[in-house]
């Protein structure tokens, strides 16, 4: 499923109620942490979640323009107590429904989640848990690479340096005012240097950066996205796309100096 949904989701209407998702290949893992009628603590567990093959339908209780739809079955389990126990009991999954979930192509991290509980059906668009941004970890020199053919959508541009490179030298710096951040690339080459000027925003566990590229020897600034961004200590990667579905990638080793 992408962008990765991994992380924590929740309801703003509807304070208490979370979703955690593991996603790891093709496979999800689907935690629910809600209430009963008692307003007693609840969870559900779905697993595996796994692509259904094709887009939602109507019958499936969403609304809005389609998107891929994942599905699984949803179960309420029972185990041993949390503290200690010489003789726990077997552990117990009882299906007790279905879970769906999808992405819409109106807004790509808003998360439709469709479930029920024998008869009780719950129907919720929820948003990714964000505790801090990552971009202040995004700063730093890596070696990676830039992947994107601006031919496809910008004829006058396929030779612009903005085109693929591997094996790069990319440095990250802060931007002039905050959420701002500075990625250039292919500095001293023949071809050209690029820089990258982007907003940053996070999403969940994921970031994203909106902006405008140049390059040396090229005049023209083209806007750039990178989506679904993913920083560690490591490294970061994410997706590169130009105006008119240009898609490409970037991202790097972080180098330890």
């Amino acid at each position: 499923m992408s962008p990765d949904p991994t992380g924590m989701w929740y309801d703003p209407s509807h304070p208490g109620w979370g979703m955690s998702v593991t996603q790891q290949g093709e496979t999800m893992f689907v935690a629910l942490f809600v209430y009963d009628g008692s307003h007693q603590p609840l969870w559900f567990v779905a697993s595996p979640v796994l692509d259904a093959g094709r887009a939602w339908q109507p019958s499936d209780g969403f609304s809005g323009n389609p998107g891929e739809l994942y599905s699984g079955t949803l179960y309420q389990t029972t185990g041993m107590y949390f503290g200690d126990e010489p003789l726990p009991p077997a552990m117990k999954a009882n299906a007790v429904g279905m879970l769906a979930m999808a992405y819409t192509a109106d807004n790509p991290r808003a998360l439709s989640v469709r479930y029920n509980v024998g008869t009780t059906a719950v129907l919720k668009t929820v948003q990714a848990q964000t505790w801090m941004p990552n971009l202040a970890a995004l700063a730093g020199n890596y070696t990676g690479g830039v992947s994107i053919h601006p031919c496809a959508c910008f004829p006058e541009m396929c030779d612009s340096p903005i085109s693929s490179h591997t094996a790069l030298q990319l440095t990250v710096t802060a931007g002039s005012s905050p959420s701002t951040v500075q990625i250039a690339w292919n500095p001293g080459s023949s071809t050209g240097a690029c820089r990258y000027t982007a907003t940053y925003v996070q999403d969940g566990q994921l970031g994203a950066l909106k902006g405008s590229v140049a390059c040396d020897g090229n005049s023209t600034a083209l806007p750039l996205t990178v989506s679904n961004l993913a920083v560690s200590a490591s490294g970061f990667s994410g997706v590169a796309n130009l105006p008119g579905f240009c898609p490409g990638s970037i991202g790097g080793v972080r180098v330890i100096q």
